[in-house]
């Protein structure tokens, strides 16, 4: 994936089965049998992800008042639930250093399909730090679905 948020363009290659070029909300299909409307779907999928924790900021996210606990690689976690029109997401906030390790969403409360994004390593830009890769799993049965692995980041002087 390439993203310059200053020109509003993304490129976005899906393994080689589809790939899209992103103008604002003009979307080019440059590979697979989909439609521009996945490509903007996965556009904004992405750009949710890669703005995350912040994008926790927005208006309308709905958290539930119950923090619950989990442990990830031996790190105790403080777990956030934010339910939204088509998923629940739960994410795993490390207790010590306040990084997210793990986040996962369901369709339903069942936790009966999902996935679960692991977290590995972090690139920092600037200031801010980002995950370098997110592992991604299907529920149920852990099936490894593939990862992304972010390769640099800049911040764009003004």
């Amino acid at each position: 994936m390439e993203l310059d948020n200053s020109r509003s363009f993304m490129r976005v290659d899906m393994g080689g089965k589809e790939s899209y070029e992103i103008t604002g909300e003009a979307c080019i299909i440059l590979s697979g049998d989909k439609d521009e409307k996945r490509g903007l779907m996965i556009r904004n999928y992405f750009l949710y992800l890669w703005g995350l924790p912040m994008k926790l900021l927005d208006p309308g996210t709905q958290f539930t008042p119950e923090v619950g606990a989990s442990e990830i690689d031996g790190n105790p976690c403080d777990v956030l639930r934010v339910i939204y029109e088509k998923d629940t997401w739960y994410f795993h906030i490390d207790r010590e250093n306040g990084r997210m390790r793990q986040y996962e969403f369901y369709k339903d409360d069942t936790k009966a399909a999902g996935e679960i994004i692991t977290l590995e390593g972090e690139i920092r830009a600037d200031s801010i730090r980002i995950p370098q890769k997110r592992n991604w799993y299907k529920i149920p049965g852990n099936e490894y679905l593939g990862t992304d692995i972010l390769e640099a980041a800049e911040l764009a002087k003004r």
